[in-house]
């Protein structure tokens, strides 16, 4: 890689570490929900969140590189 990606891949951690602060009440929903045996009613909502950001990275990757996918990530887990 080398230091040419050094700047690229900050601003990619950067963007990418902006949904750690708002996503932990999710995060603790979600592994109650699967300490209780409830995995039926987690699985839409994951899948539903894995094709969210499929799709949000297919779209952003033309227009804004590998930032528009971590923004599509991002902003994905904000939903």
């Amino acid at each position: 890689m080398g230091a040419s990606y050094a700047e690229l891949s900050g601003h990619v951690l950067w963007i990418l570490s902006v949904p750690w602060l708002f996503g932990a009440g999710t995060s603790v929903v979600a592994s109650g929900m699967l300490g209780i045996g409830q995995h039926k009613r987690v699985v839409p909502f994951a899948l539903a969140e894995g094709l969210g950001n499929l799709v949000l990275s297919i779209v952003l990757v033309k227009p804004m590189g590998i930032l528009g996918v971590a923004w599509g990530t991002a902003f994905q887990t904000w939903l």
